[in-house]
């Protein structure tokens, strides 16, 4: 059975706000991740700090549950 991930990734340059979504479909079960920060030196990196967050719950999720094997990054670039 396959596990199944989608991400969101946001950042809001006027308030200095990085942001991420994580859902993770692993079989019949759903975990949900959100996470917002505004850490100057987290902002600098704009949306890559919200893609930090994000990557550390996967990874995580991942070693946790010995469920990583292989992985896709689709990503879509919203002005």
């Amino acid at each position: 059975m396959e596990c199944m991930l989608i991400l969101m990734v946001v950042f809001d340059r006027i308030n200095g706000i990085y942001g991420s979504g994580v859902v993770i479909v692993d079989g019949d079960k759903k975990h949900e991740y959100k996470h917002a920060g505004n850490r100057e030196d987290y902002a600098q990196l704009h949306n890559v700090a919200g893609e930090l967050e994000a990557a550390k719950f996967v990874m995580w999720y991942a070693v946790d549950k010995k469920r990583l094997k292989r992985s896709h990054c689709f990503m879509t670039i919203k002005e």
